[in-house]
């Protein structure tokens, strides 16, 4: 089976919902560990 046949690509407004704004501070340890996934657009890559 190929990765092609395992997962469907779809556009990330379909899966998620995007908000823009700042970047929690990583000083306050309880805003990168809550329920919360938090991304960047460096965890994003190219």
């Amino acid at each position: 089976m190929t990765e092609a046949s395992v997962f469907q690509t779809v556009p990330l407004r379909k899966i998620a919902r995007l908000l823009s704004g700042g970047t929690p501070s990583k000083a306050e340890p309880s805003y990168w560990r809550g329920p919360i996934p938090w991304l960047t657009p460096k965890d994003m890559g190219k």
